[in-house]
């Protein structure tokens, strides 16, 4: 038998290395099992990104499974202090978090423009025809929350649905203006503290950004979040949170548009009310998460805007 030399076996061994780094650094399990901490207790990701289901999603100018290798300093330190949302692009999972101070412009414009412009819903019809009437949704959803309700809420929507008949044993309503909508606009569903129409259930109203509901855990039997992910601070904090608070085998009613087609040009154009912009790898990496009951990709709700999203509803899996 020839003898294999050292040279010749530290060689493949560093090979193999270099492949994994190169190829596979992205995968979960590849040569030593190591189990995905999917609540993200365990990581930080070095403060340099955020924890979505076990994957650290790093901020522009950081790589690795742990967000531990800066690779290119120059952006970084050009955006330390920046609110320009071009900072705030990564290459493969577009912008899914913006800092602090980017967001409050954000969060005060969107509570100034539902006092401005007098209405009494935001696009049911839309979001009713995306999800075809709700069809595919269960009529129980036991304890449920709804994220970024707005002050007119999807959820008055779906229990006004003609031959729908929907049981909620208790409803909590969360967005950071919720208390600026309850007093500043006229047709707000939730005025009096409860959903007009609907004051027989027992109703808890929160105005509090949605990256601070981390203290949840198995709380509700079903969240709905509808177009909301574009509007807040930290989209992965956010989808997080829902993966907490939700209950194994919960449902997930998610509305959301991704939007990998405005990254093609150099000339990204800001939106002051719309600072999250994600692409199609993160809303994919969470959704996978779930068993599918409806998924409307690509609806004419979004395309009649020139937008591309889904429509989505899923079963938490019970994962061990």
């Amino acid at each position: 038998m020839r003898k294999i030399s050292f040279l010749t076996l530290l060689t493949g061994l560093l090979m193999i290395l270099i492949f994994y780094s190169i190829f596979l650094r992205d995968l979960t399990v590849i040569i030593w099992p190591m189990p995905r901490d999917l609540t993200c207790h365990l990581h930080n990701c070095h403060k340099r990104g955020t924890c979505l289901i076990g994957k650290c999603f790093c901020r522009p100018g950081y790589d690795g499974m742990d967000c531990e290798t800066a690779w290119n300093q120059s952006i970084i330190d050009i955006c330390a202090t920046s609110n320009d949302d071009k900072c705030f692009i990564h290459p493969l999972y577009g912008i899914g978090e913006v800092s602090v101070e980017r967001w409050k412009k954000a969060v005060n414009q969107e509570g100034n423009f539902w006092v401005i412009h007098v209405q009494h819903e935001d696009r049911w019809n839309d979001h009713l025809a995306g999800f075809n009437n709700y069809k595919m949704l269960p009529n129980d959803l036991g304890s449920m929350v709804e994220l970024g309700c707005g002050p007119f809420t999807q959820t008055l929507s779906i229990l006004r649905v003609k031959g729908k008949h929907v049981n909620i044993r208790k409803l909590t309503l969360w967005d950071p203006n919720a208390k600026h909508y309850m007093n500043q606009v006229k047709h707000c569903s939730y005025k009096n503290g409860t959903l007009v129409g609907f004051d027989y259930i027992p109703t808890i109203i929160v105005s509090l950004p949605s990256e601070e509901m981390h203290s949840y855990i198995n709380e509700f039997d079903t969240i709905l979040m509808i177009n909301v992910l574009e509007h807040v601070q930290n989209a992965y904090q956010i989808l997080q949170n829902i993966y907490n608070s939700l209950r194994p085998n919960g449902i997930l009613i998610f509305g959301e548009r991704w939007w990998d087609q405005l990254y093609t040009s150099e000339n990204y154009k800001t939106d002051t009310l719309h600072p999250i912009r994600i692409k199609y790898y993160a809303w994919k990496w969470f959704t996978d998460h779930f068993e599918k009951l409806y998924d409307a990709r690509n609806h004419n709700s979004y395309l009649k805007y020139g937008h591309n999203g889904s429509y989505f509803i899923g079963r938490k899996k019970n994962l061990h």
